[in-house]
């Protein structure tokens, strides 16, 4: 009796043994679970989708819309830092990204963010008589309309005192043209200030400078520019789903 309680107890042995070595052979083939992949990888940073998830929460956009504001985010936070600029803390207005757009937008040559001047003038111009002889008359005419500007009246006041044939002019009333369409011997004067004569054009102008302005591309275009810029010199992984 006892020899076949022994037997039956190292089968027993047996089958429990076999039982383990079954299942850790069963667990050693079946594959772990793959680690979830990043939303993004942009220039070999990660951008996990926790991060999407919480963005579109606070957002309320779509996920590629959401994924898409990150990555830009990321590359804007980045060229600001190579370039040095102080970023304003966080969480960014409106306000405060385009402020960054602008700066790094000027900073790596984005043509509209490049600061343009223009200037408000009053303008006279008399176009070219087709001989010498109407020519220095309309010459004498436009120095006449220069004293009375020069004396206190603007030019289209002048012009109307002088109540002159309209067919041959362009009379503008605080007109605004690029600095560089405005001729060298006017743009620079300061305001209020009367151009001598200038010809040019086929015909002759007369200027009143009022104000020199600068002023920068509507921030939509800058921005649109920026962002297909900085894409452009990245590096941009994302997974396909």
């Amino acid at each position: 009796m006892k020899i076949i309680s022994a037997l039956f107890r190292s089968r027993l042995q047996i089958h429990v043994v076999t039982a383990v070595l079954t299942l850790f052979a069963l667990c050693s083939v079946v594959p772990a679970t793959a680690a979830e992949p990043p939303a993004a990888t942009v220039n070999g940073r990660v951008i996990t989708n926790a991060e999407v998830e919480a963005y579109l929460d606070t957002h309320q956009l779509p996920r590629e819309y959401a994924l898409r504001d990150l990555i830009d985010l990321m590359l804007l936070k980045a060229a600001a830092t190579e370039l040095r600029v102080k970023l304003p803390d966080e969480p960014w207005s409106s306000d405060d990204q385009a402020g960054v757009e602008r700066v790094v937008a000027q900073g790596i040559g984005i043509e509209a963010a490049k600061p343009r001047i223009d200037l408000i003038v009053d303008h006279a111009w008399l176009k070219d008589a087709e001989n010498a002889t109407e020519r220095a008359a309309g010459q004498g005419v436009l120095e006449k309309l220069r004293a009375l500007a020069v004396e206190g009246a603007t030019i289209p006041e002048a012009f109307a005192r002088m109540q002159l044939d309209g067919s041959l002019w362009h009379i503008g009333d605080h007109e605004e043209y690029p600095y560089e369409a405005i001729p060298a011997e006017a743009r620079d004067m300061p305001p209020g200030a009367i151009s001598p004569i200038i010809p040019g054009d086929g015909g002759l102008h007369l200027f009143r400078i009022y104000e020199k302005k600068q002023s920068q591309g509507p921030i939509e275009v800058i921005s649109s520019q920026l962002r297909d810029e900085l894409r452009r010199r990245a590096t941009i992984e994302q997974p396909a789903w």
